[in-house]
């Protein structure tokens, strides 16, 4: 009996040793998104040499036209996106009514956390707690 339970305590402890090296590792190789120069907490998922990077684009209008560009840094475990959009020229500077001109992301909880009511990134903007009408700037 105490043989038995000295096999199964030391298998447990290569087990759990085991397990806790394949998660450092694992965590080691994640990368930060930076969206717009703003870091995000969207989790990158990876397939084989390919990252997957989840973004979000609002639909507002009829047509909607953007330019996403990526650049992915190995070295610094990193991926930048750009998402630019042409914007209508308004007559003046005014108030972003989404967000009531503070720059921060209204649909998540708090605001400007990037994260919503169920602590899960928020995809309106894509983790970076901004807003994504006005880019964090408060103007439209």
């Amino acid at each position: 009996m105490r043989t038995k339970l000295r096999l199964f305590s030391i298998l447990l402890l290569i087990f759990c040793s085991g397990l806790g090296l394949g998660l450092g590792v694992a965590a080691s190789d994640t990368y930060q998104v930076f969206i717009n120069g703003n870091p995000s907490k969207i989790q990158v998922e990876q397939d084989k040499e390919t990252l997957l990077v989840p973004i979000t684009l609002p639909a507002a209008a009829e047509n909607e036209e953007f330019t996403v560009g990526l650049h992915r840094d190995d070295k610094a475990h990193k991926v930048e996106v750009k998402i630019s959009s042409p914007k209508v020229k308004l007559r003046g500077a005014v108030d972003c009514y989404y967000c009531s001109g503070n720059g921060m992301c209204a649909n998540d909880y708090p605001p400007g956390s990037g994260r919503n009511y169920s602590n899960i990134t928020d995809g309106s903007c894509n983790g970076t707690g901004r807003c994504y009408h006005c880019t964090g700037t408060g103007k439209l």
